[in-house]
């Protein structure tokens, strides 16, 4: 995928930290209504090593480019490189299965992909356990 602006998208940035992925589209009220929370539990959270990943899975980037104007959305938006491939047909959305949005998964610091459809007032708790544990092994002092 790329950035809505066309630069590459590039997952590395991403090692060791609690990473929430979240697949939405302005036409989705649900998943419109989930970035809301996702606001909240993200400010609260990112100094302890949280970030949000969002992909977009608008067909026509009109609508989703008027949203972000008016919603500056303080993490990376997503969006698939090829226009043919777009909405349920974006290449992200067809490797990890999502047919329905808001979909969502919470990948710990290992990489590993803790929970799916974490949203809504469960995100917090779910979120919590997992930026408490340390990134990486534990630094032994001299």
């Amino acid at each position: 995928g790329q950035h809505v602006g066309g630069d590459p998208f590039d997952w590395s940035g991403y090692r060791g930290h609690v990473v929430l992925v979240t697949f939405w589209a302005t036409w989705s009220g649900p998943s419109l209504d989930e970035l809301e929370m996702i606001k909240r539990v993200y400010y609260e959270n990112r100094d302890r090593g949280f970030r949000v990943v969002t992909i977009n899975l608008d067909e026509d980037p009109a609508p989703r480019d008027q949203f972000l104007a008016r919603q500056r959305l303080p993490w990376a938006v997503v969006v698939s490189e090829q226009p043919s491939a777009t909405g349920f047909r974006d290449p992200n959305a067809v490797r990890y299965g999502v047919d329905a949005l808001p979909f969502s998964f919470l990948v710990d610091r290992q990489g590993v992909i803790r929970r799916i459809h974490v949203q809504g007032s469960g995100l917090p708790q779910h979120v919590a356990p997992l930026v408490a544990l340390p990134s990486g092994p534990p630094t032994t002092g001299s």
